[in-house]
């Protein structure tokens, strides 16, 4: 693929392992905690939403901000200047 976009789950790690270029949303689980892709390629993106960079929770099971939507919050302009940003 010349691009994934994905939340943090495992098709991020396989992505990673390809080498693909990434596009990774985070809401209840963000970078910090150590889940970010081991080697990702360096055209690869992280895409935070939310309305904290803590983390609600560490498997994303809960978010503590339901009303603010975390990764529901993420502008859909963002996401596609960065797949044309990646892309060129």
């Amino acid at each position: 693929s010349k691009l994934v976009l994905t939340n943090d789950t495992g098709m991020m790690h396989i992505a990673a392992s390809f080498n693909c270029p990434i596009i990774a949303f985070w809401g209840c689980t963000k970078p910090s905690l150590g889940f970010s892709p081991y080697l990702p390629n360096i055209k690869s993106e992280n895409i935070i939403g939310g309305v904290s960079e803590k983390p609600c929770s560490k498997h994303g099971d809960y978010c503590r901000y339901q009303d603010k939507g975390c990764i529901k919050d993420i502008d859909e302009g963002r996401i596609l200047n960065t797949v044309e940003k990646l892309l060129k």
